[in-house]
């Protein structure tokens, strides 16, 4: 039953069915499992959890550019120029259109190349 309970609840928010969330979460009957515990805190945070389900916006593609970010400041001790750093992070994170110049542009396609011989 637990089982059977929680697969509805995966498939529910997958599909955004709040009605559907909604009937599985007031039908369940506690059985004093760890479960108890996820349909309590899910019943709590019900409106939050429709008003997601709800929007098609996602903070996701952020939270992992934040998340790269963070690494490559730990990584890369600090860069001399904000620019190779910006270079840097918008080439990990697959941005686009990058803030930098051409000029840093070629800085880190040779720093991703390794070193150059002279």
């Amino acid at each position: 039953m637990l089982y059977k309970a929680a697969q509805q609840i995966q498939v529910s928010i997958k599909k955004h069915d709040v009605k559907k969330l909604c009937l599985i979460l007031n039908n369940y009957q506690k059985q004093s499992s760890p479960m108890d515990a996820s349909i309590t805190t899910l019943k709590k945070n019900l409106k939050y959890i429709s008003s997601s389900c709800e929007s098609a916006f996602s903070n996701g593609p952020i939270e992992g550019i934040n998340r790269k970010t963070k690494a490559l400041k730990r990584i890369c001790y600090g860069f001399k120029n904000i620019d190779h750093f910006l270079c840097q992070n918008s080439f990990n994170c697959k941005i686009k259109k990058p803030p930098y110049s051409e000029d840093s542009m070629a800085l880190l396609i040779r720093f991703d190349n390794g070193p150059s011989r002279i």
